[in-house]
């Protein structure tokens, strides 16, 4: 982790990129305070991007602002890091929004009464998770059935209401006792769990075999870039978070990700989009694995 002294932290803060990043991440995990939101995004960026680098080399970088020439880093190097550093907080966040979403989804799937309740005739058909939601809870007490706060939880999350949990309980606790319990029943209904949950990769996988395909079709490279820039445009978000985890783990090294996100159809940075169109074909095998 570097320590960065007041001089260096006072230039970070001053950079334009760190107030852009740090308004996008006050709105969108909603902070109750800008300096929150800032002081978050230098923590992650000093601990994780930098954790390998003495306050000698980070001013070194810094005070770089010669063009990337492949070898040295320069100050847009440290600068991108700040852009990844937010999109690595928002990935954390919502895995752990998944994680709670996965405890709920397995017990709509996975409670299973050990009666069966009569039902009038309705004039339309519910739906199977519509049904299995009903029972839940309506035999909510079978599942905690001296536990106030995890039934008052269930039943608030099923009905799509927020809950507040008082300052005694232990959210994370909670959420295991919930979630040992319908793991025991969660083989019977394991694929459709899964299938449930995957929805965002095959949104994900439909995207970068649509980009691919415009890639492999032998149209001229203005064509290509030009269809591919409206792919683009469409799922900007998507690509956007594309770009920000292409190279994790490898050397590739992209310095114009804002230029290949809103001006992919120019004719410049091919050496990137090379880059960019190496890792989505490496996302699509990883992809194709997991969904098979």
């Amino acid at each position: 982790m570097v320590m960065l002294d007041m001089e260096m932290l006072m230039a970070v803060k001053n950079e334009r990129n760190f107030k852009t990043q740090s308004h996008r991440l006050y709105n969108e995990l909603n902070y109750s305070s800008l300096k929150d939101a800032e002081q978050d995004l230098l923590h992650y960026f000093c601990n994780n991007k930098l954790r390998k680098m003495t306050l000698n080399e980070f001013r070194k970088i810094w005070n770089n602002t010669a063009e990337y020439d492949g070898k040295n880093k320069n100050r847009k190097y440290l600068l991108y890091q700040l852009t990844y550093s937010r999109q690595d907080i928002l990935r954390k966040h919502q895995k752990e929004k998944d994680q709670k979403h996965e405890t709920l989804e397995s017990l709509k799937f996975n409670y299973v009464p050990t009666y069966t309740v009569d039902e009038e005739p309705k004039k339309e058909e519910k739906s199977p998770l519509e049904k299995q939601k009903e029972l839940v809870l309506t035999n909510l007490w079978l599942l905690f059935p001296r536990a106030k706060t995890q039934k008052a939880y269930i039943e608030a999350t099923l009905n799509g209401k927020d809950f507040k949990f008082a300052k005694t309980v232990n959210e994370n606790i909670m959420l295991k006792q919930i979630s040992d319990y319908s793991n025991k029943h969660r083989k019977d209904f394991d694929k459709v769990l899964n299938r449930e949950l995957s929805n965002k990769d095959k949104k994900l996988l439909s995207f970068i075999n649509t980009f691919l395909s415009v890639e492999d079709n032998g149209k001229t490279l203005f064509e290509i870039q030009g269809k591919q820039a409206e792919l683009i445009e469409q799922h900007k978000k998507l690509f956007e978070d594309l770009i920000g985890t292409c190279g994790e783990g490898k050397s590739h090294y992209i310095t114009h990700q804002v230029a290949l996100l809103n001006h992919w159809e120019q004719i410049e940075y091919q050496q990137e989009k090379g880059y960019m169109i190496e890792y989505l074909r490496i996302k699509k095998e990883q992809l194709e694995k997991k969904l098979n």
